[in-house]
């Protein structure tokens, strides 16, 4: 009896929202006659039914989410994004593909009683034997693929050789172009709810996205190593330097003019190395060298000349340039400094 009640108000729902996005949100004509008293007790437990289903999958995105983040290879993260959905949702298999010009790479899929579809394919192929959804659609699905009437004899008899009765397809796209694509597969017809749908979209996006973190961070990474070695080989000394005069990251040869980590104005043992001279040929204040200036704000370029004296006193002439990084409000976060010995260069210029 209660079943019955149920269809009928779930029916009706299903009426009255069609009806309404047809016709301008008009009321439907009601399917249904006028409820018993009792009717309110069953639409009650329905809520709270509705809001048990919402809350056990907000927990599971929850738990999807801390596992996705714990993770730093892309494998992994297609492998238990699927397995933790297919587990969830009981169905027979969920893949992540990577869509490219011409191919799709499935890596991983989380399969329970039905094959592998793990592999390399031609995109027209694939799209032929598996569903996928296209750039604009939302998620497509189909419940009862062999009573379809949608899907040709060829497709079926592929369907089933893949034991795909009932199926979800979404398609992830990045610039208007489809990057990747996310199925969900069942070996038995199935009705997929509104919420399973939702769902499957939802942990789609988030195994995207959490992929997409790690190759961003792999990119940059590499990107670092590459500068950190050009940075290493460079002649002239490069540091950067917080607002305090401490270095943060410097070279080789920076390291030799700077054997403290600090700045020379900032560091009395290394400060009686270094000179600088006005034009008029009075001395510069300490609070004026450069790396100082650029932490007010200045840019000192091209650099001014400035006398270090080494432990075994000899001399070098150097060359010291600094300039200010500063944040979206114009605040210097930063200073980036460059000693240049340019001792040579005035040996020739005195000859």
């Amino acid at each position: 009896m209660a079943a019955g009640i149920l269809c009928g108000w779930f029916l009706h729902l299903f009426v009255q929202q069609s009806y309404a996005r047809k016709n301008n949100n008009k009321q439907a004509p009601s399917l249904i006659k006028p409820v018993v008293e009792k009717t309110p007790v069953v639409i009650n437990k329905e809520v709270k039914t509705i809001n048990t289903e919402h809350e056990v999958q907000k927990a599971f995105l929850q738990r999807l989410c801390n596992t996705l983040n714990a993770l730093t290879d892309v494998n992994q993260i297609q492998s238990e994004g699927c397995r933790l959905l297919g587990e969830f949702l009981k169905v027979s298999r969920v893949i992540y593909a990577e869509v490219n010009d011409d191919e799709i790479i499935i890596n991983q899929d989380y399969r329970n009683g039905v094959s592998s579809l793990a592999g390399y394919y031609p995109k027209d192929a694939f799209n032929e034997k598996i569903p996928v959804a296209n750039l604009n659609d939302a998620a497509i699905f189909e419940t009862d693929i062999l009573s379809s009437s949608k899907i040709t004899e060829t497709e079926k008899n592929d369907y089933q050789a893949a034991g795909i009765a009932a199926y979800v397809s979404y398609a992830i796209a990045k610039q208007d172009k489809v990057v990747a694509s996310f199925g969900v597969h069942n070996a038995e017809p199935r009705n997929w709810t509104k919420e399973e749908v939702a769902l499957i979209e939802e942990t789609a996006d988030k195994i995207y996205f959490a992929i997409e973190k790690i190759k961003i961070n792999e990119a940059l990474h590499k990107s670092e190593a590459r500068l950190y070695n050009i940075f290493q080989s460079l002649n002239a000394g490069i540091a950067v330097i917080d607002i305090m005069g401490n270095i943060s990251l410097s070279n080789k040869e920076m390291r030799r003019f700077m054997p403290n980590g600090i700045i020379p104005s900032r560091d009395k043992e290394t400060i009686k190395r270094w000179k600088a001279f006005r034009a008029d040929g009075r001395p510069i204040e300490p609070k004026d060298f450069p790396s100082n200036r650029a932490i007010r704000g200045e840019t000192v370029l091209p650099g001014i000349e400035m006398l270090y004296i080494q432990e075994d006193g000899c001399e070098i002439w150097t060359r010291v340039a600094s300039i200010p990084i500063k944040d979206n409000r114009g605040f210097v976060t930063e200073v980036i400094s460059v000693v240049t010995d340019i001792s040579e260069e005035k040996k020739l210029i005195e000859a």
